[in-house]
This record gives structure tokens, sequence and C-alpha cells, in this order.
């Protein structure tokens, strides 16, 4: 089995051995900071004997992308929320505008 291999092996034991609520914990953070740092290493030992090559694994590629894919949704979330506040808030000011100035 190669490191590649051994490293995804890992990674998925880690993420079948916890439940949705102890993903949080800290104890699961630092077990995949140990795991992605094996990885890290183990891709650099390779690429060094490899000519260089670096070469990642195909699933800590599909995190990465899938985590820069959650971070953006979030802030697109954030700023339609933000819009949303200030279009409220206009409509509220117009409304008081209006009655202020009939009444």
């Amino acid at each position: 089995m190669d490191w590649s291999q051994r490293i995804n092996r890992s990674l998925l034991e880690l993420s079948d051995a916890h439940s949705a609520s102890r993903i949080r914990t800290d104890e699961y953070r630092r077990r995949r900071r140990e795991l992605l740092g094996e990885a890290a290493l183990a891709a650099r030992r390779h690429a060094s004997e490899q000519d260089g090559r670096f070469q990642m694994s195909v699933r800590r590629d599909r995190a990465v992308r899938a985590g820069a894919r959650h971070a953006s949704a979030s802030k697109a979330k954030a700023v339609l929320a933000v819009m949303l506040c200030v279009l409220l808030a206009a409509v509220a000011g117009g409304a008081m505008f209006l009655w202020l100035r009939l009444a």
C-alpha cells in the first residue's frame, strides 16, 4: 500500500469513526491535522523521489475545493442578508417620510 492510499484510508476511518456531533470536537480536529500533516510530508517526500513532481491526492484536492465552495456560499448568503436589511431600512424610511409628509 503506497502513502496516498494509506492517508486516504486513515481519513476515511477518521470520518467514519466520528458522528456529526463529534466532528466539532478538539480531538477530531487534532487527529485530522495530524493526518493532513502526514499527507503533506509524505507527498513532499514522494515528490522529491519523483523529480520534484508534487502530486497531492485527489481526495485532498476535492476537500480543498469543497471548502472553498462552502466559504463562497456563506459569503454570498451574508451579502444577501445585508442587502435585504438595507432594502427593508429604505422601505421603512420611505414609509416614515410619507407618513410625516402627509400628516
